[in-house]
């Protein structure tokens, strides 16, 4: 099965329609060294093209909401094992 390309848009805050948080991310910086990693990527727009995946491995995804479900089910079950042992 061929797919056409296929452009995924990793979203930013202005994409989510919140204000760009730049000002608190800079001030999480001066304390956390992840914070301060981010700093460039505010406001970029990065995507990506994985339609060399779907073509050679005649690859179709689970959709996005079911894989958020299954990974907070995954997680729940983690947290719930380690809580009883």
């Amino acid at each position: 099965m061929a797919h056409g390309p296929r452009h995924t848009h990793l979203a930013t805050p202005s994409k989510l329609g919140l204000i760009e948080p730049k000002f608190l991310l800079r001030l999480m910086a001066k304390f956390d060294r992840e914070a301060r990693g981010m700093l460039n990527l505010v406001g970029m727009d990065l995507s990506c093209d994985n339609s060399e995946t779907y073509n050679l491995f005649d690859w179709m995804p689970i959709p996005f909401k079911q894989s958020v479900i299954e990974t907070a089910s995954t997680l729940e079950t983690i947290q719930n094992a380690h809580w009883r042992s």
